[in-house]
């Protein structure tokens, strides 16, 4: 599950990641991604990270995939980090 990095109110900014391994043709691999915000230019940055914790070289294609979504009612339009009203 994802990971609550780092929350900057006065940069009005969130970073939360995802730490998953994974096995490749008997290869342990470590990805890491990271989402990252920032109101201020409105922008959302996705980070990747692929570490190979095996002993052999791996050839291999690495494609990114990912679904966003924020689901609200009309009433609020607010997004509640964990269900506290006090993280927007």
């Amino acid at each position: 599950s994802y990971q609550i990095e780092k929350i900057k109110a006065k940069e009005e900014s969130c970073k939360v990641s995802l730490l998953s391994n994974i096995n490749i043709n008997t290869s342990d691999i470590e990805v890491k991604k990271q989402f990252s915000t920032r109101s201020g230019d409105s922008s959302l940055i996705v980070d990747y990270e692929l570490i190979n914790k095996g002993s052999q070289a791996l050839e291999m294609i690495f494609g990114i995939e990912f679904n966003l979504s924020f689901l609200f009612d009309n009433e609020n339009n607010f997004i509640y980090l964990d269900g506290n009203q006090k993280n927007k």
